[in-house]
């Protein structure tokens, strides 16, 4: 996961849904899926390929694994615990792991440090950028 997956958000008015992503080519898929049924949640989807535009390079069709119900993220959380990640995304590992807990834990959610670790995250992904 060191290399292809990610630990990041999606913003959507002011709804914030934490996610853990794997995207690996169409060719890859049954890795892919193996890592699903490893985990043994989330759903996987087909993204299809793009054409380059002035913002992003062409891209290739793709199988999307992609975990953000709050009930099955804690399964990712475990995982990490126990195997630590070895890049720069054990950073934004904890980071996310934090928001994780902000969404799961508290019955009325502390939006201001959700929004700070939002931030951060943004911040600790060099290809992510910031929502603001």
């Amino acid at each position: 996961m060191d290399g292809e997956g990610s630990f990041t958000y999606n913003r959507n008015g002011a709804q914030l849904a934490v996610i853990f992503a794997l995207r690996l080519t169409a060719i890859d898929r049954p890795i892919v899926e193996r890592v699903q049924d490893f985990f043994g949640v989330g759903k996987i989807y087909t993204a299809k390929a793009r054409f380059p535009t002035a913002n992003r390079g062409a891209t290739k069709t793709s199988a999307y694994f992609r975990v953000l119900r709050h009930d099955e993220l804690p399964r990712i959380v475990e995982h990490f615990d126990s195997y630590p990640l070895q890049s720069y995304k054990a950073n934004s590992f904890k980071i996310w792991r934090g928001m994780v807990a902000i969404k799961r834990e508290f019955r009325v959610r502390n939006r201001e440090a959700l929004e700070e670790l939002a931030l951060a995250l943004s911040a600790s992904q060099p290809r992510n950028q910031s929502w603001r």
